[in-house]
């Protein structure tokens, strides 16, 4: 028997997919709300409308991919000048529309449509998600990330003092010099440690709240 209406799975990812554009887009509104360039406002806009069309109804296959779409072409604009995390996405995004072309052009017999393009588009994206978390950690394996005085980890979590500092007016994270090699060893093995979570049915959604916390924090950095 076929779905009479798209699984949950797709539902809950459509929106948080819509969200986290969203957030994306309101934290980088200083560097495309202007008006020098009206193809980059015009795509940037388009983002956000698209997102709130989908929020407002995250079952529509189609919301979906006019989203996707829109949020792709902006960072094929912005090529080859793209950090590693926004090339992600835009992979992520591409494979999202090319599930939902296929599925469109040979559509699952008894199957909702989104159930299809879902099933069709999710074992790749966990596979993405996986095979990012592994070179994020290989690639920290050098000796200038394990230096205090170069590495980009402790630096970040020093900012994130910083930031929170600003905010609530005292030292919410802790920072001391002592702290550099904990903080850095830390985030190497919460990184190397998320993937197996969520790889492994029965502690995904603890590898799912580790993974949202980590990143909720490293989100306060202006680069993030």
């Amino acid at each position: 028997m076929g779905h009479a209406s798209p699984p949950a799975g797709f539902v809950v990812f459509s929106a948080c997919w819509a969200i986290y554009l969203l957030i994306h887009q309101s934290l980088t509104y200083g560097p495309w709300l202007r008006f020098e360039d009206p193809l980059e406002l015009g795509v940037n806009l388009s983002i956000i409308f698209a997102a709130l069309a989908v929020l407002m109804k995250p079952s529509s296959l189609a919301r979906l991919g006019v989203l996707c779409g829109c949020a792709f072409t902006l960072k094929l604009i912005h090529m080859p000048f793209l950090g590693n995390h926004l090339f992600f996405t835009m992979v992520i995004n591409l494979v999202i529309i090319l599930a939902i072309l296929i599925r469109w052009l040979r559509p699952v017999p008894g199957q909702h449509p989104a159930a299809a393009a879902f099933d069709t588009f999710a074992p790749t994206l966990r596979a993405s998600l996986l095979v990012l978390y592994f070179w994020v950690v290989i690639h920290k394996l050098n000796w200038d990330y394990l230096n205090p005085q170069v590495s980009c980890g402790f630096e970040l979590y020093v900012t994130m003092g910083e930031i929170t500092r600003s905010i609530v007016g005292f030292g919410l994270i802790p920072v001391y010099d002592w702290m550099a090699y904990p903080c850095l060893l830390g985030a190497l093995a919460i990184e190397a440690i998320i993937p197996l979570l969520i790889w492994a049915k029965c502690t995904r959604k603890v590898g799912l709240m580790i993974g949202v916390v980590f990143h909720l924090m490293l989100s306060l950095h202006p680069n993030e």
